[in-house]
């Protein structure tokens, strides 16, 4: 009985860790030409400041990683284009029916948007052109969120976008929380990578035909 008992303390504990969510909050501000972007991530007590980080440049790092990515590039551009045209036809072929029910579950049942607020001012000197900013800025914004609704789930949001005909004037921000879980990414990742396995495949039988 001990054992079992082990066995479903460790089961309760996976499941408690793969299914508590994580939640990954983004927010921007523009104003007089000053940006200010946060990312946070929030994982039960764990809370993460990913922007703004600190970076640290090592110089010699930096050209070695470089000097690495133009070798690579060479070797890419070896290639013969037929070749590169051929593989990228196959994938489309083999994979695209996959590719694209990926993209649906990602939204469907791995994201959920918890907070959706976008606010803007938009001025541009010129009655004329103000209204049409304002159009598209609108047109934009409605669309994502029709997009949202359409694909996942959306509990919260608000959108608060005005013209200003008096002057120049290009203000805004938003603040976006998206929730996950350990669980759905497992799932997603496992997808995509039977995906790259395909792709991979390909390309190595049209390498050793070529």
């Amino acid at each position: 009985m001990t054992a079992v008992y082990i066995v479903l303390i460790i089961a309760a504990v996976i499941a408690l860790i793969i299914f508590i969510p994580i939640d990954a909050a983004f927010s921007v501000s523009y104003a007089e030409k000053n940006a200010d972007v946060c990312l946070t991530v929030k994982y039960f007590p764990i809370k993460l400041n990913i922007l703004p980080a600190k970076v640290k440049k090592d110089i010699k790092k930096d050209a070695e990683k470089d000097a690495e990515k133009e070798k690579k590039d060479i070797e890419k551009s070896k290639r013969p284009l037929s070749q590169t045209i051929e593989l990228a036809r196959e994938v489309i072929d083999v994979t695209w029916d996959d590719i694209k029910k990926l993209i649906r579950d990602l939204f469907a049942r791995t994201l959920a948007v918890k907070k959706f607020y976008v606010s803007a001012k938009i001025g541009t000197g010129d009655a004329m052109y103000t209204g049409i900013a304002y159009g598209a800025a609108n047109a934009f914004i409605y669309g994502l969120l029709g997009f949202i609704e359409n694909h996942t789930r959306l509990y919260d949001w608000r959108v608060d976008i005005n013209a200003n005909y008096d002057g120049f004037v290009i203000e805004g921000g938003a603040d976006i929380t998206v929730r996950t879980r350990i669980s759905s990414v497992l799932v997603i990742g496992f997808k995509a990578a039977v995906i790259l396995l395909k792709i991979l495949k390909i390309n190595r039988r049209l390498k050793n035909n070529g």
